[in-house]
């Protein structure tokens, strides 16, 4: 799965959920939406998944 894939399925999970990314980026310690779409871009330290996770937890 390439990253814009996996940035797409957090936005609309998140929409769903009616959470904002904002609070998203926020919850997992970055402090700009930049940082955080870059880690989701690049998985970086399993990002995807874990946001993912959280975001099905909910």
């Amino acid at each position: 799965m390439k990253g814009k894939e996996r940035l797409k399925i957090i936005k609309s999970k998140a929409i769903l959920k009616e959470i904002r990314l904002k609070d998203l980026y926020i919850h997992f310690g970055y402090t700009s939406y930049e940082g955080f779409k870059m880690a989701i871009l690049e998985n970086r330290k399993n990002r995807y998944y874990e946001t993912l996770e959280f975001l099905e937890n909910i």
